[in-house]
């Protein structure tokens, strides 16, 4: 998931899940053992068979282990990546509701506090943009892991950060300039 709540249950379940399989490794280990033993007082052709079969056994328990072990590496990977880009996100979006505000009611301000805030604002704009930079370096890294949905949502959000912050650019620019 690209949404922390989320990722971190889904990483709680993976982590529950590698560990069931994980107890179930002395089973497994015990049925082959089993049948190693089996296939010294069967015909020929039943040892063959059965031992495709257990090995067939003892792949798909690897192939298991494997796969829960990766995903849930993948999501303990991901999660500071998602806290990240939500944290810097969260940040930018209120300043930005913020700064939005300001400029629609600064008409109402004298022509000195005007120009004061258009300064403070400048300054704002240049504190703010790593957080930007931010989001535009940890969003595609969350796209790739998670495409899809996850990646539809991410990419949204960016695009949206992306144009409200140039829009307030711009309106900054242009207040500075009268």
């Amino acid at each position: 998931s690209v949404f922390t709540e989320k990722l971190m249950e889904q990483t709680e379940q993976l982590h529950g899940v590698t560990e069931e399989i994980v107890k179930k490794q002395s089973a497994v280990d015990h049925v082959v053992n089993i049948g190693s033993e089996l296939m010294k007082h069967i015909t020929n052709e039943e040892a063959l068979s059965l031992k495709d079969k257990l090995d067939s056994l003892q792949r798909k328990y690897n192939d298991l282990a494997s796969k829960a072990s990766d995903l849930l590496k993948n999501a303990q990977d991901m999660l500071p990546l998602v806290q990240n880009f939500h944290e810097s996100h969260n940040r930018l979006a209120s300043w930005m509701e913020g700064v939005e505000g300001i400029l629609q009611s600064m008409d109402t301000y004298s022509l000195e506090d005007q120009e004061a805030e258009i300064h403070r604002l400048e300054a704002d704009i240049q504190q703010h943009k790593p957080l930007l930079e931010g989001i535009n370096l940890t969003g595609p890294q969350l796209c790739q892991l998670s495409p899809g949905e996850g990646a539809r949502t991410i990419e949204g959000l960016v695009t949206r950060d992306n144009r409200r912050f140039e829009a307030i650019c711009e309106q900054v620019q242009r207040r500075g300039e009268r």
